[in-house]
């Protein structure tokens, strides 16, 4: 499956103005997810199943121009951020940080949904859905799902396909957003880096200084352009 030719025939979301109620599922695609898009069938499902994507990765973003393959880059917290201020709709956030009080507090989410710890995203989709009224929704709702890469796709699909089986007539209601660490730049509980630095597409170095933790998932990202390099 040839990832290059899949982002040219993809909806890609470079601003609001193109964000589409009707959507069902966004993804928002980096460089390291290049890796599960190869190597994770659910992450790949839910990447072709998704009705749009953001490009949030700026090596990606090189990568692709050097191919020819001009890509707008919509940064994940900016997108979220666009969402929480500009779409009036109801708005949920699942899992993140406490810090994620602070989108109830200022009043730009509704309800604000923990969920336990595991890697099992039956285990928390069931967890969810247990508490989580799906027969009372008669409006539009985004769901954002602050999980990190993976696990937060994994359980948008399975979310997804939960809805499509036993509410069916609800589907075009719900439009599902994996965020990441988005939610939590945005609450404060993650620094970000001033805007020059953000528009020039290395945020991820200065967030690296702050947080060492992030060097595998950098490295991942170098793999990921190599597999790419070779498989496409």
């Amino acid at each position: 499956m040839q990832l290059l030719k899949i982002l040219k025939e993809k909806e890609i979301l470079s601003k609001y103005s193109e964000f589409k109620n009707e959507y069902n599922s966004i993804i928002v695609f980096n460089t390291e997810a290049i890796l599960y898009f190869y190597k994770n069938r659910f992450y790949r499902d839910y990447f072709m199943e998704s009705s749009a994507l953001l490009i949030d990765g700026v090596f990606l973003q090189i990568f692709c121009r050097l191919r020819g393959i001009i890509l707008p880059r919509y940064h994940g917290p900016d997108f979220m951020h666009d969402v929480l201020t500009k779409n009036y709709c109801k708005k949920i956030i699942i899992g993140g940080s406490k810090s994620n009080n602070y989108f109830l507090k200022t009043n730009q989410i509704s309800e604000f949904y923990s969920v336990p710890f595991s890697d099992d995203c039956d285990y928390l989709v069931n967890a969810f859905v247990s508490k989580y009224n799906f027969n009372k929704v008669d409006h539009r709702v985004i769901i954002f799902i602050s999980l990190g890469l993976l696990k937060q796709e994994l359980f948008a699909l399975n979310l997804l396909n939960h809805i499509k089986t036993h509410y069916p007539s609800k589907l075009s209601l719900f439009t599902i957003i994996p965020v990441g660490a988005a939610a939590d730049f945005l609450s404060g509980n993650k620094r970000r880096t001033n805007k020059f630095f953000q528009k020039i597409g290395i945020e991820w170095l200065v967030r690296l200084f702050y947080e060492p933790r992030m060097l595998p998932r950098n490295i991942n990202s170098i793999k990921a352009l190599i597999y790419l390099f070779f498989k496409d």
